[in-house]
């Protein structure tokens, strides 16, 4: 090749690259410029998505002024009428004659004589409209059974309802709303077959404000007219127990009584003086409230509700639930008083960035089916069925509800709304749910099919049909007929076993099979050819008639059709069925994920169901021959739980991810349980708790507190214990009273409390409390008054510092005041009402203040529930307390004697389990012993000698000391009574074989085997788990006790660290000291002096115990008796190594082959045993795996809660 074809080729390459380097710089450049667009991109996109929730932001914030406005102008309508009623009173009658007196003087000589023909003419109209209203005398009349039309939407109601209500009911009827001055007009137009008044505050269009709660004669008229024309009236009190006494006198007027409080049953069977009165709660309108997915759920909490200033105790509960919350996921806020700016409903700052705005009630779904998560408030928290109805709104919108506790919440939803007070135990609740998807899907799905079920407002409206027609109530539910096509027995046993484990009962299956079998079957219809089973198909003409088919090879759980017919609620399509759905192919899969409860135009016909009457013989004909796709038209999905397909063989734990959670603890049926046991109670009136434990002022104290009146129409005395008022004001005059004083909210219990009651008698013309509000100067702030006669709820303003009390006197008459109760522990409930045939009574239950009181019994109560047995409790205490409370998801009722022999009298118990039960416990118990079982666990102290606790006598008098042996003395005389009657149905449980022998030796008897087991306490492993220990764990020290008596020990421990401090190695030692109680500051004070102990007085749950274990090696268990000693026991279960002593019933659950055991008393001993861990660290591992192993083989769950449950079931 030549020089110049080389230079050219040079050239040609050099040229190329250059050109390839232009290109990749080009490159380079485009591909940093598209870098730049896609980061630009994004910027845009973001901040489009950032406009668009401002958009939504404002959108919302516009609606909420707009109804803002129209509230605003409601208001100045409403006050107009306010001052028309102004101008006819007549003091503003004399104020008018006294200005227009100035005007000349000849009208002001003349000014007595108006203001006399002013009060004349006054007090001629008040006569004329008394004399009116005292004629209207509403008379019931016979009326024959309500006619029901076929479909009960064509029944005619009319009514009187507030929005929230008409709106629920409007679907499931003809609904007229009146109107107060045309009511008559509209009655005979519309002919209704029922009037249904509720406990309106505004009716339609606020027309009815004032004239429900006062019963005005607009309404009286009203009912009256209905009775005249054989036309039922009915009357729902939703806002009981608060306003029993404001809507009492409507109650009073109608034929049939419904309330939302079943503890006002009674009362309302008292002041109605007839039966008609029936429990009725909330419920959820499925054609607003469902599961079909509309938006995409944000990952969040989302409130919609009000924040009121007059319920401190909610403003704490909402502060405590958002703080736990908002560790897990963001929190919207939708504030429906928005659009009301008066500060009693102004969420504080804190909150103001999560507020949205308002939403009006029609898009209430943005709130409900917007969000994963629902918050929910309630303020009445003691009601045994009273709460908020945004519960029942929320899970029927499939959405998980987080909420304050509240007793009629748990009694009727149980473990399907997590609930408490405590924020850790949310928390706990939230973590499960929020890290696991699974389970998240599985327990929404089981709150929405509780409430399909049974809380349907066509539930509510048949339920009070069959009240009025005098007819038990029983849901309409579809007939479902499922084919199967089966070609051998092993086919058919498959089919025949999904249909029978079917908790949906209205059902029939149709079974084409090509062999030969003469076996019959309930419901099951057996053919052999496939036309055969189509005529009958064909045949069928019930309205709304279902159909499926069930696949030999394919997997049905128990619930599956129970959840595709609850579609048929909610959902208007022609088929139903599973769009995602799991399918066994090796292992289990999940196909579609993400079409749950959306319209889809592709089912598969073996994991759905169809309206008979819609679908053609075509289509069954494909059904019958195994052609199972139905697609080109709009059906609705559910969710993919309860069916596995080709997963008839699957093993059992792989079908566990398709199968429903296990829920023990579903709440009560409201037909079954709460319907029936309303029904049975009995007329009686308001049950009043004694308060004595609640801060108050007495008579007394009341009359030394207020200033002497200046007027001499007053006259203030304390005769006969009481604080008697004399008034002579004249008519209609009033004056006001006030406390020399004023109170820091500490004083008057009104930091979290806001309620109050004041017990008094008086005959004037009216009477007030007054509360005035004062700020830290003790400047007047604003004032509440309230009518005396109940118990109110004062709205306090947050700057409060300091209340003044007064009283407002109206007229003349006098008043004798006994009381001033600062609080309220709210109404005895006449019954307990459970969820369970077994009622656990004790005298005390762990709480979240005093984790240690009964922890024993907690585990237990906490262990059945597990193992599928739940189970009452029932605190009795004379004390006044609240009635209701929870811990750990456990429910806990507190009464007294009374109330537990009410409770036993419903029937609803077959089965009483006592502890530590005592002779006033057995005197309510025996009343029923013929009808009722009882277990009684013995523990200790009940049934003991006083020789066996010599220890708590060492620091009393003579005096107590005799009190004592002589309060032992009538025990022993008790328990040797009852032992000896040996009832066929009373049957007792030692803890113990020690602690048997000691009741024998004490009683001075021989128990009769068949009277008794001896069942240790349990020990859960899955709380204390064993994990290997290390040497080094020997080092640290744990002890968590009681400080409650001596009987603990605590001192021993104290004085055995004293002398492991004179050991060279003690500064290697770490001493971790935790309990709480009376002898806690005495026990451990001589230890704070070390470094190396750390004293911490608190409680802990079994769950932080149990954390705490996961870092020591030994544990300090010193005592002076025991019957077993759970907290040892749990402390070995976890492996560390245990010192204690040997007394008592120790020996049966440790000896020196698993623990160090030393004699009574003996804290040197404690202090060689740990010296004797420190210099063989070998024996300390040997010790730490045989503690566990001890455990293990006794007080395992076969050995103790099994063996329980045997007992009680």
């Amino acid at each position: 090749m030549d020089n110049n074809n080389l230079d050219k080729l040079k050239n040609d390459y050099i040229e190329a690259i250059t050109v390839s380097e232009k290109r990749l710089i080009s490159f380079i450049g485009m591909e940093a410029l598209y870098k730049n667009q896609l980061i630009h991109n994004a910027k845009l996109i973001k901040k489009n998505e950032n406009l668009y929730k401002d958009l939504d932001k404002y959108k919302t914030n516009f609606m909420g002024m707009d109804s803002r406005n129209k509230s605003l102008q409601s208001e100045l309508e409403r006050m107009k009428e306010t001052v028309g009623s102004i101008k006819n009173t007549l003091s503003f009658r004399w104020g008018n004659r006294l200005v227009n007196s100035t005007e000349s003087f000849i009208v002001f000589l003349k000014l007595p004589f108006h203001l006399y023909k002013e009060y004349k003419d006054f007090k001629c109209k008040r006569k004329i409209i008394v004399k009116q209203l005292s004629r209207i005398v509403v008379k019931r009349s016979e009326k024959n059974k309500l006619v029901l039309p076929i479909n009960l939407n064509e029944l005619k109601v009319a009514s009187i309802m507030d929005e929230f209500t008409f709106n629920s009911f409007k679907y499931e009827c003809n609904l007229l709303q009146l109107t107060p001055k045309t009511w008559r007009g509209e009655l005979e137009k519309f002919q209704p077959n029922l009037l249904f008044i509720e406990s309106a505050w505004k009716g339609k269009d606020d027309l009815w404000i004032k004239k429900v709660s006062n019963c005005e004669s607009e309404l009286v008229e009203l009912v009256q007219y209905c009775h005249e024309n054989k036309i039922h009236t009915i009357f729902w009190n939703k806002e009981d127990p608060v306003h029993f006494d404001t809507f009492s006198s409507v109650a009073k007027i109608v034929d049939h009584v419904f309330t939302t409080d079943i503890d006002c049953v009674p009362r309302y069977k008292k002041i109605v003086n007839h039966n008609n009165v029936n429990f009725l709660p909330f419920a959820a309108q499925p054609m607003k409230h469902n599961p079909i997915e509309i938006y995409k759920r944000k990952d969040a909490f989302n409130f919609a509700g009000s924040y009121y200033l007059r319920y401190p105790e909610r403003q704490r509960d909402f502060s405590s639930l958002i703080s736990a919350v908002k560790k897990f996921k963001p929190v919207d806020i939708y504030d429906r008083n928005f659009d009301n700016s008066h500060k009693n409903y102004l969420f504080p700052d804190s909150y103001q960035s999560m507020i949205l705005g308002k939403l009006p009630f029609e898009e209430i779904d943005k709130a409900y089916k917007g969000y994963r998560y629902g918050i929910n408030m309630n303020t009445i928290k003691q009601s045994q069925s009273m709460f908020a109805r945004r519960v029942f709104e929320l899970l029927a919108s499939n959405t998980i509800v987080v909420s304050n506790y509240s007793r009629g919440m748990r009694l009727l939803f149980g473990d399907l709304v997590l609930s408490s007070d405590n924020s850790n135990q949310i928390e706990i609740m939230l973590k499960k749910i929020c890290d696991d998807g699974s389970y998240y899907k599985k327990l929404r799905l089981l709150g929405l099919r509780k409430v399909m079920s049974e809380h349907t407002y066509a539930d509510r409206l048949a339920f009070i049909l069959s009240k009025i027609n005098n007819f038990d109530f029983k849901k309409t539910l579809p007939f479902v007929y499922l084919y199967a096509n089966v070609d051998n027995k092993e086919e058919f046993d498959s089919v025949i076993n999904s249909f029978k484990k079917q908790t949906y009962s209205n059902k029939k299956l149709i079974v084409c099979q090509s062999f030969k079998s003469d076996l019959q079957l309930e419901h099951v219809i057996i053919k052999s050819k496939i036309s055969d089973c189509l005529k009958y198909l064909q045949m069928i003409q019930e309205e709304g008639a279902l159909f499926g088919v069930l696949e030999p090879k394919d997997y049905y759980g128990k619930s599956y059709l129970v959840d595709l017919v609850s579609a048929t609620i909610y959902g208007d399509y022609p088929a139903f069925g599973k769009g995602c759905f799991y399918e066994y192919k090796q292992s289990i899969i999940l196909n579609g994920d993400g079409r749950q409860y959306k319209a889809t135009t592709n089912l598969d016909i073996r994991s759905s169901l169809v309206k008979l009457k819609q679908f053609n013989k075509k289509y069954l004909q494909n059904f019958l021959n195994n052609k199972y796709s139905i697609s080109d038209i709009e059906m609705l999905a559910i969710d993919e739980f309860n069916y596995c397909k080709n997963g008839a063989n699957a093993n059992k734990t792989s079908l566990n991810k398709v199968e429903d959670l296990i829920l023990v603890d579903q709440g009560v049926s409201f037909i079954e349980k709460l319907a029936k046991i309303s029904d049975g109670l009995q007329p009686r009136e308001k049950k009043i708790k004694s308060d004595s434990s609640l801060p108050s002022f007495s008579a007394e104290k009341l009359f030394n507190l207020f200033a002497k009146p200046i007027s001499s129409k007053i006259k203030i005395n304390f005769i006969d214990n009481k604080m008697r008022i004399i008034t002579k004001l004249g008519n209609s005059n009033h004056t006001y009273i006030y406390t020399k004083k004023s109170f820091g909210r500490e004083e008057l219990n009104m930091i979290i409390n806001s309620q109050f009651t004041l017990l008094c008698k008086s005959s004037l013309e009216n009477m007030y409390t007054v509360f005035e509000f004062q700020d830290k100067d003790g400047k007047k702030i604003s004032h509440s008054i309230n009518p005396i006669g109940d118990t109110h709820t004062i709205a306090i303003p947050v700057e409060c510092r300091y209340i003044r009390l007064g009283l407002k006197l109206v007229g003349n008459g006098t008043v004798a005041i006994s009381k001033l109760i600062l609080g309220s522990h709210g109404e005895l409930p006449f019954s307990i009402v459970g969820k369970s045939k077994k009622l656990v009574l004790t005298k005390q239950y762990p709480s979240y203040n005093d984790i240690y009181k009964y922890g024993f019994l907690h585990s237990r109560v906490r262990a059945y529930k597990k193992e599928g047995l739940l189970v009452d409790v029932f605190r009795i205490n004379d004390q006044s307390q609240l009635p209701y409370r929870e811990f750990e998801n456990i429910d806990i009722a507190t009464g007294n004697a009374a109330l537990l022999n009410d409770t036993l009298n419903t029937g609803q118990y077959d089965h009483v389990l006592v502890h530590l039960m005592d002779e006033k416990m057995w005197n309510v118990l025996e009343k029923h012993i013929d009808k009722v079982k009882v277990t009684v666990w013995l523990h200790g102290a009940e049934i003991q000698d006083w020789t066996r606790r010599k220890f708590d006598l060492e620091d009393l008098t003579k005096e107590e000391i005799a009190r004592k042996k002589k309060l032992c003395a009538s025990r022993l005389i008790f328990w040797k009574k009852l032992i000896r009657e040996n009832h066929k149905n009373v049957h007792f449980v030692f803890v113990s074989n020690t602690f048997r022998k000691e009741v024998e030796v004490d009683l001075d008897l021989q128990l009769d085997k068949n009277m008794y087991s001896v069942i240790h306490n349990y020990v859960d492993e899955d709380i204390f788990r064993y994990f290997p220990k290390e040497k080094k764990d020997r080092l640290k020290i744990f002890s968590v006790r009681s400080f409650a008596s001596k009987k603990y020990g605590n001192d021993l421990t104290t004085q055995a660290i004293e002398m492991l401090s004179k050991e060279k190695f003690f500064n290697e030692l770490e001493f971790l000291i935790i309990g709480d109680g009376p002898c806690f500051k005495k026990d451990t004070q001589a230890l704070e002096k070390f470094e190396n102990v750390k004293i911490e007085q608190k409680f802990l749950t079994h769950a932080e115990i149990a954390e705490i274990q996961k870092k020591h090696g030994i544990f300090m268990n010193p005592t002076r008796w025991d019957s077993q000693g759970v907290s040892r026991d749990e402390a070995m279960s976890s492996g560390l190594v245990v010192v204690t002593n040997n007394v008592a019933a120790i020996p049966e659950f440790v000896d020196n082959s698993c623990g160090m055991v030393v004699a009574s008393e003996d804290y040197i001993g404690m202090a060689k045993a740990i010296n004797t861990l420190y210099y063989n660290p070998d024996k300390f591992l040997t010790l730490s795996i045989a503690a566990n192993e001890r455990v293990v083989e006794n007080l395992n769950l076969e050995k103790t809660i099994l063996e329980e449950i045997k007992i009680i079931s």
